[in-house]
């Protein structure tokens, strides 16, 4: 078990060492280049695009406003609330992928290496892969804290009265 969460802790720490902000804050500075400047222009025109989408949809569909509507909802279908439900896992996701594109493209202007985007939610099918591509920093995190508590468990059990 131990060994196991060893190889977590140490694969996680490679994992951030190699993506991690801190080694690319103390990198040196480097100059803007006009290829530079060319090759984020896409990613931000992108995903400015899917945000002018976002907020043209905020404007013509209330899906807040079902909140107040407990009667509606409790009418609906099965197919109905399933669409809704679907619907409403890919407008998260869609908001996600705006701001971690945008703030990413911001970060690789600055030669930071930021996390991905999520992965679209339609196409993940376990739901283990759903922490695992969906949010990868969140993800990197919870590993890393959890692979350190979970080294300290066996210890506190040790020290439990009555433990023999």
């Amino acid at each position: 078990m131990s060994d196991l969460l060893g190889n977590a802790q140490a694969m996680s720490d490679e994992r951030c060492v190699k993506i991690g902000v801190m080694s690319n804050m103390l990198k040196p500075f480097q100059r803007w280049t006009l290829i530079r400047l060319c090759s984020l222009i896409p990613d931000f025109v992108r995903f400015s695009a899917w945000l002018i989408f976002t907020e043209i949809a905020l404007h013509f569909v209330y899906s807040n406003s079902l909140l107040q509507q407990p009667k509606v909802v409790a009418e609906m279908g099965s197919w109905s609330l399933y669409g809704l439900g679907y619907c409403m896992g890919q407008f998260f996701m869609l908001k996600y992928v705006v701001m971690y594109g945008l703030m990413g493209t911001i970060a690789r202007a600055e030669n930071i290496n930021a996390p991905r985007h999520p992965k679209c939610i339609a196409r993940i099918s376990l739901y283990s892969d759903m922490w695992r591509y969906f949010d990868e920093g969140l993800y990197r995190f919870l590993l890393r804290i959890l692979a350190r508590k979970l080294h300290t468990i066996p210890v506190i059990i040790l020290l439990l009265p009555g433990f023999d």
